[in-house]
């Protein structure tokens, strides 16, 4: 390929310094940023002495993620292999840092004026009882507030509100303490008595610890 080609052709110094200045830029605007690369790459393509402030996103694939990566760079995501997901193959990671919060606050402070919710939405937002410790659920086709369309299981699971913002239209999900996304408050709801008894006893009843990796079942 001629990308393959034009790569080979550049000195292990022209890239490292095309990745750092690329990282460069994106610090400078404010967003997260970093290197996405195979221990191959990383031992031939680049100076990885010099890489040692920069994210690292490491492609090994065990092709399980109880079975941990042999190569240390002190990667920030771990990509280890593939599963289906909506009877979709697609890669599977492990990230180590919050990025999507990180991301988020960069887009609620750069927000285009075709991203901002009108008036009305506003309005709806601001007088809804929504509070800190709430158990919500997501409306059916409802968006994250930077544009984000979350995978479909994010529709059929139960989040707990983990703060809201300063202006009360947006609140910040998660699950068991971890922040998923920031959502505009209209596209929540409050889950009825009746879910909120069915997820306890489930819970109640299963052998589910903190750290455990769980798959959602469908539906």
């Amino acid at each position: 390929m001629e990308e393959q080609r034009q790569i080979d052709n550049l000195t292990i110094k022209e890239r490292t310094d095309m990745a750092l200045k690329f990282c460069k830029k994106m610090t400078e605007i404010g967003l997260p940023s970093g290197v996405y690369a195979n221990p191959s790459w990383m031992q031939n393509y680049y100076d990885r002495e010099r890489l040692t402030d920069i994210d690292i996103w490491l492609a090994h694939w065990t092709e399980s993620p109880d079975i941990p990566s042999k190569f240390d760079y002190n990667q920030k995501i771990w990509q280890w292999g593939t599963e289906i997901v909506d009877d979709r193959k697609v890669d599977s990671n492990i990230c180590f840092v919050d990025y999507p919060t990180i991301t988020a606050k960069w887009y609620k402070e750069h927000t285009t004026s075709n991203n901002t919710v009108n008036k009305e939405d506003k309005a709806e937002n601001k007088i809804s009882s929504f509070k800190p410790g709430n158990k919500v659920k997501v409306k059916s086709g409802a968006v994250f507030s930077n544009g984000v369309k979350p995978i479909s299981a994010v529709y059929t699971t139960e989040f707990v509100i983990q703060r809201l913002s300063k202006d009360g239209t947006e609140a910040c999900i998660g699950i068991a303490g971890q922040d998923t996304g920031w959502m505009f408050c209209k596209d929540l709801m409050l889950s009825s008595k009746k879910a909120v008894s069915e997820s306890n006893t489930a819970s109640d009843s299963s052998s589910i610890n903190v750290g455990d990796i769980v798959r959602i079942k469908s539906g």
